[in-house]
């Protein structure tokens, strides 16, 4: 059997051009995937005997309904208002942690959600400090706009917080 030579050059390189695009193809068609990934190490040398334990410090912030703190507070009913109408409610607050705590107050899961739109609810301890072991009164208020719209019903999670 007898080659052309004038044949076997350009097939070679043809040859040889299919592989490196073989080559290139596969490599444009590889995908990688990044796992974030965290720890802690553990030190492995045991602390200094002159290092002095710090004290634990708690916060913790309780609600309840009456001063002498026996009847929590689980849920709160503000009755049946009307337009324009304002109504207050007074809590108790106890900071059983052990440091002093900075109270603030927000609200969440508004139902139906256009609510938070036509209610305003404010209290007179935003940013106080509430020693550990004490228990202050807080007045929460409720303002509803002149025109409530269509909200008849609502409901919404007030939530107070501490922050040391």
């Amino acid at each position: 059997m007898k080659f052309n030579k004038k044949i076997i050059l350009p097939l070679a390189a043809l040859a040889a051009v299919a592989i490196i695009l073989t080559a290139v193809t596969a490599a444009l068609l590889t995908t990688q995937t990044q796992i974030p990934a965290t720890g802690t190490i553990e030190p492995t040398h045991s602390p200094s005997p002159t290092t002095l334990p710090q004290p634990i410090t708690s916060i913790n912030v309780e609600i309840y309904t009456d001063a002498a703190t026996t009847t929590p507070l689980t849920s709160l009913s503000w009755g049946t208002l009307s337009a324009g109408a304002t109504v207050s409610r007074t809590i108790y607050i106890k900071n059983s942690g052990t440091t002093a705590e900075t109270l603030n107050m927000t609200t969440t899961q508004w139902n139906p959600a256009a609510a938070s739109s036509v209610l305003t609810l404010t209290w007179n301890k935003e940013a106080s400090t509430l020693d550990a072991g004490a228990v202050v009164p807080a007045t929460l208020t409720l303002q509803v706009a002149a025109n409530p719209d269509s909200v008849t019903n609502f409901s919404m999670n007030i939530v107070i917080t501490g922050t040391a």
